[in-house]
């Protein structure tokens, strides 16, 4: 947030807005030029959009510091499929890349039914490496 906070004081006169949305989504406000530009996890083969910045995007598993999965060194899939899992809605590609993981390693995630209730429970959220931390090192423009 300190990034946009830095823009805006720099430019006063542009307003900045900020919109979560799925993956097909944030491509329509782009084409339908509701948006300027997207911020997303992959997107296939879309004529109608241009890529101007990619880097690569592992998974993290987050979770608190006195959940069992924080004794780990490092979690498999395996073992996160032992926990529950605080996820995205279905149409958030997030969710999609673990769907297809569970069924390459013939797994079953188990997903908090809501993710206000997630947030009173023990969980582990799953979350692309750049919203942790970022190193500039990683991001390869195009």
């Amino acid at each position: 947030m300190q990034l946009i906070a830095d823009f805006q004081h720099r430019h006063p006169g542009v307003s900045v807005t900020i919109r979560t949305a799925t993956t097909p989504d944030a491509a329509r406000l782009v084409i339908n030029d509701e948006a300027h530009m997207a911020v997303i996890f992959t997107m296939a083969g879309e004529p109608r959009l241009r890529t101007r910045v990619s880097m690569a995007q592992p998974l993290h598993a987050v979770c608190a510091p006195d959940h069992p999965a924080a004794r780990s060194q490092g979690l498999t899939l395996a073992d996160l499929a032992r926990h529950t899992l605080c996820l995205p809605p279905n149409g958030f590609r997030i969710r999609q890349v673990l769907a297809a993981a569970e069924i390459r390693q013939h797994l079953r995630f188990f997903c908090a039914p809501s993710s206000s209730r997630a947030n009173r429970s023990p969980c582990c959220r799953t979350l692309p490496s750049s919203t942790i931390s970022a190193p500039a090192s990683s991001w390869r423009c195009r």
